[in-house]
Order: C-alpha cells, then sequence, then structure tokens
C-alpha cells in the first residue's frame, strides 16, 4: 500500500455523492486554503491572499450557521473515520484533490483551510471542534508521530478488523520498523498483538509501548504489559507532554516466555497513602488539593482536566506526590523502566515473582530522568521545546535563557563519552540518539552513558521486573 499511494501520479480522495450543502463547504474551504500557509508550528498569509487576517488565530472567520453547518456535515463524512485513509493521503503528493460528487478542491487548499479553522481560538462553533481532531490527523505531518502517536490516533479511527489498527499504518512509519511487523491475520488476536508489540520493541529499543496499556484484565491468556488497540482507552494521554522519565536510555528486556516481560528498572518506590477520590474532569480540584498539600500537581504539563477522569492522587514512601490509576492500592510499587516515557505502576501478582502492570502515572520531580540521573544542577530546569508539532523533552539555563534538548542533558556534561562508540544518522522520529559500535557494529538507540552497565558503575541502582 506504501507503494501505491506514494507512487501514484494523484489520490483522489472520494467522499462520496454531493448533498445539498457540499458544494457550499467545498468552496468555503478553497478560499480559506487560499488565504493562509502554515508550517509544522505556524501560520501566516498566502502571497496573494485576499482576507490577510484569516491566518491569525484570533481571527472571527464570518460564517453563517448555514456555512458551519455545511462544514461539519462534511467533514463527518466516513472517510475521516477510517484508519486505512490516513495512508491513503499522507502517501500522496501535491497534485492530489478530494472530490464530493463532481466538485473537488486541492487537497494542499483544503489541508490548510482545516489547519487554519482548528487554529482558531475563538468564534467556531463546538460541535465543529468536538468533530474537528479526526480530520485534523489527515491534515497533519504523522511522519513525525512515530509508531507509538499513530497508534493512539488509528484507537480512535473505524476500521473492519480490529488489528488493521496497527496494519493500516505501517505505511506511514520508517521501514526499519514496519520490516519487524509482518501482517497475519491467520494469529489469534492476543498472537497478532504480542507480534505487534515486540517487533516494534525489538525495532525501536523502546517500551513506549507500555503506556498505552489499561488496567482492566483482557483475559487469563494477555499478559498485563501487552495493550489491547481493539479499544481506547480513555486515561490521561501524557505521551504528547514531552517527559522522559528514563532520560534518553534504551529499553533493556527479554520475552522468553510468551507471557512474560523482563524489563530492566530504576529501582522502585512504594505506594502509602491513596486519595480516597478519583478525579472528576468537571470538578473543581481545590479540595484535593488541599487535602495533599501540593500545588505542583496542577501545573501546565498536565493538559486539560477532561483528560483527568478516573485518577488518583497518592504519596509514595519518600514523600512523592503521583497522579496514578484510579485502580492503584497501598503498598503497590512504582518504576521508571529503561527506554519508557513514563513512570509504572506495578503490582506483586501472588507469591510467584512476577508483576502486573497497572498503568502509567505522573511523578513530580521524577519525570526528567531523575531517578537515573538525579536532580538537575542548577541554574537548569526541564521543560518541554516545542519541536515538529510535538512537545519534546528539552532542559532551559534560567541564567543564560539557553535550551538543550535531551541528547545535551546538564548532568551528563561532564561524564566521557565512550570512544568505541560513534553517532550514526537517525531514522525514528521519536528516538532522540542512534550510536555504532566501532568494533561490535552494535548499534543502539540511546545515549550510551545510560546503559544499564554504565549507569550502575555511577551509583544507580537497577533492578529486573517481570511482567506478566
Amino acid at each position: 500500500m506504501r507503494d501505491i499511494y506514494s507512487l501514484a501520479d494523484r489520490v483522489v480522495v472520494w467522499l462520496g455523492l454531493p448533498s445539498n450543502n457540499s458544494s457550499l463547504a467545498l468552496s468555503t474551504l478553497e478560499y480559506l486554503g487560499k488565504q493562509v500557509e502554515a508550517s509544522l508550528d505556524r501560520f501566516w498569509p498566502a502571497p496573494d491572499a485576499i482576507e490577510l487576517d484569516f491566518w491569525t488565530s484570533e481571527c472571527h472567520l464570518p460564517y453563517s450557521p448555514e456555512t458551519w453547518k455545511a462544514l461539519h456535515d462534511l467533514i463527518r463524512r466516513p472517510w475521516f473515520t477510517r484508519v486505512w485513509t490516513l495512508q491513503e493521503i499522507q502517501l500522496a503528493n501535491w497534485r492530489s484533490v478530494i472530490q464530493c460528487g463532481k466538485e473537488e478542491v486541492p487537497w494542499y487548499f483544503f489541508r490548510r483551510a482545516i489547519q487554519a479553522v482548528y487554529d482558531k481560538t475563538a468564534g467556531v462553533p463546538k460541535y465543529m471542534t468536538d468533530a474537528l481532531p479526526l480530520v485534523v490527523h489527515s491534515c497533519d505531518e504523522l511522519s513525525n508521530y512515530g509508531l507509538f502517536g499513530l497508534l493512539i490516533i488509528a484507537s480512535r479511527r473505524q476500521c473492519t478488523q480490529p488489528i488493521d489498527k496497527i496494519y493500516g499504518i505501517l505505511g506511514l512509519v520508517p521501514e526499519t520498523i514496519s520490516n519487524n511487523i509482518i501482517p497475519d491475520y491467520e494469529l489469534s488476536r492476543v498472537e497478532r498483538y504480542k507480534a505487534a508489540f515486540l517487533g516494534y520493541t525489538s525495532s525501536s529499543q523502546r517500551l513506549d509501548l507500555l503506556d498505552q496499556c489499561t488496567s482492566e484484565p483482557q483475559g487469563q491468556d494477555w499478559p498485563s504489559w501487552l495493550p489491547d488497540w481493539s479499544i481506547q482507552d480513555a486515561g490521561l494521554d501524557f505521551d504528547y507532554v514531552g517527559f522522559c522519565s528514563s532520560g534518553d536510555s534504551a529499553a533493556h528486556w527479554k520475552c522468553e516466555d510468551q507471557n512474560i516481560l523482563n524489563v530492566t528498572s530504576a529501582e522502585g518506590l512504594t505506594v502509602v497513602q491513596v486519595s480516597r477520590w478519583k478525579l472528576d474532569p468537571e470538578g473543581d480540584f481545590s479540595e484535593l488539593v488541599s487535602e495533599i498539600g501540593s500545588q505542583n500537581l496542577l501545573d501546565e504539563t498536565l493538559l486539560d482536566k477532561s483528560s483527568l477522569a478516573g485518577r488518583r492522587i497518592i504519596h509514595t514512601e519518600d514523600g512523592h506526590i503521583e497522579l496514578a490509576p484510579g485502580e492503584i492500592r497501598e503498598g503497590d510499587s512504582i518504576c521508571m523502566i529503561l527506554g519508557n516515557t513514563l513512570p509504572k505502576v506495578v503490582r506483586k501478582k501472588g507469591a510467584d515473582s512476577t508483576f502486573r502492570s497497572i498503568g502509567s502515572c505522573y511523578i513530580y520531580g521524577l519525570m526528567n530522568g531523575e531517578a537515573l540521573l538525579g536532580p538537575l544542577p542548577e541554574p537548569w530546569i526541564a521543560r518541554q521545546a516545542r519541536e515538529g508539532g510535538f512537545c519534546r523533552p528539552a532542559f532551559f539555563n534560567t541564567d543564560t535563557k539557553e535550551v538543550a534538548g535531551l541528547e545535551e542533558d546538564p548532568r551528563l556534561g561532564q561524564v566521557p563519552m565512550p570512544d568505541e562508540w560513534e553517532r550514526i544518522k537517525n531514522d525514528d522520529p521519536f528516538c532522540v540518539q542512534k550510536w555504532k559500535h566501532r568494533s561490535t557494529g552494535e548499534i543502539i538507540k540511546s545515549d550510551p552513558r545510560l546503559l544499564p552497565q554504565a549507569l550502575m558503575e555511577r551509583g544507580a541502582k537497577l533492578q529486573t521486573i517481570a511482567l506478566a
């Protein structure tokens, strides 16, 4: 499918037969799209624009209720809800068009128009803003998302077979990853998902897919470390916020038993107190904040209230405060797994030595590699840097105003890079660095100074956890 769409002379997106207002919608979007230009991070007026303020987020578009309804009716058509249509248009060239009945609009203008409407801060009806996210994903540069982000997008779209929420996006990820995930419709659902999980983890050297697991068991043969991509988790999407609790480390794991995943982690924390409340997305958090005695959990990094539903505030044994899955209990452990973005809540399973993954969490003060590298030296603080439409982990010097990326962690400034490693070109948008060993040819997707042996030599306490 990748070759079909990418090599086509042009792609014609067929939205279906015309309706009584589809012509109004298409002409409105074409005109708007001709007024604006956009990059991943900003807008500006098109060179031949007539409406010189349409590009600004503050501009109220002069549309009647009938026009807004026509736009809404158009973007609610099934094409915008399907998984497979993502690669259809993402792999198409600039000559592609979107067609409804006999009328067509260049995709270039349609895309600019949708992005401009989505960027507006006021004046857009709520029913329109509610419908826009699915359409915007079709218009975004999805090659920047990586498989992790694409799986989240696909989970909210429709397809006939649930496994196509994976197979249907493989054309949008680097071939070094897609070549490790071979479509096989003969396998059971759990076996297909295991193959996809392990294929991605092997090629990316990341365990971020753990963040997409729900806390509810999917069945006796379903390990807790395996996401069920056929359902949509309504939990908090920390994934795009720009945290990295294990720094720029690669995953170190083994899956010798098909249901047991052994992972390397920093020594964990124990939960000693759990809030009696689950968070209400429409509620006032002030009483909860008063109970736990901290405003820090309500900072801008937690995004919007609607994403907090069902979470609890907890205390760990060393005094850290955490925003955790609602199913967390006293006695659960928190661990920072190498190659994973977010801290994990795990629970011991009976008398054996395995653990069940409960979900991802937010721990104030441990979201930027502190468990492995210690606190940031003054005057450095952790920040999220906007890059390519995403928030990525970064560090900010409050004295010099310098911004350093994850690969320039100030805590590693005095740690020499081993001579036997050389940096090579990276082809994965969610991988910060890629290194090759000069003698063995081994390739790692992390800072060599964050390999387990190097960490332990500098005093880090690591452990192996068996997730089942």
